[in-house]
């Protein structure tokens, strides 16, 4: 019984994930994209999750050729945490891994457009 309920919160929370992630990029574009005067766009998130983060984030740099990524390493000389190597955008994002740095999980992405 036990298992079966574990695999249903499992598909759930798989789903919301999965749904949470589409909404983000949906809105990260919109700013991106509807907005032609804007210079910067920070994108963050109160999550950890790559599906939500640097998923999102690869995404919309693959559909949208007037931004970059702006290095945040170079703004928060300090902080140590970057995202996922496994994915295009993992170097220049920065995380917070709740058992590490004894806060709350977060992502920052800072995106500049790129006028031509």
């Amino acid at each position: 019984m036990l298992t079966r309920v574990s695999n249903e919160t499992s598909k759930i929370n798989a789903e919301r994930l999965k749904k949470l992630s589409g909404l983000q990029f949906k809105l990260l574009h919109y700013a991106l994209t509807s907005f032609p005067s804007v210079k910067r766009v920070v994108y963050s998130t109160c999550s950890i999750h790559p599906d939500e983060n640097e998923l999102v984030v690869d995404k919309v740099l693959s559909q949208i050729s007037d931004f970059k990524l702006i290095d945040c390493s170079v703004i928060f000389k300090q902080w140590f945490n970057f995202g996922s190597l496994e994915y295009n955008c993992g170097k220049k994002c920065i995380k917070s891994i709740p058992n590490v740095d004894y806060m709350n999980g977060f992502f920052i992405a800072a995106f500049e457009r790129i006028f031509k």
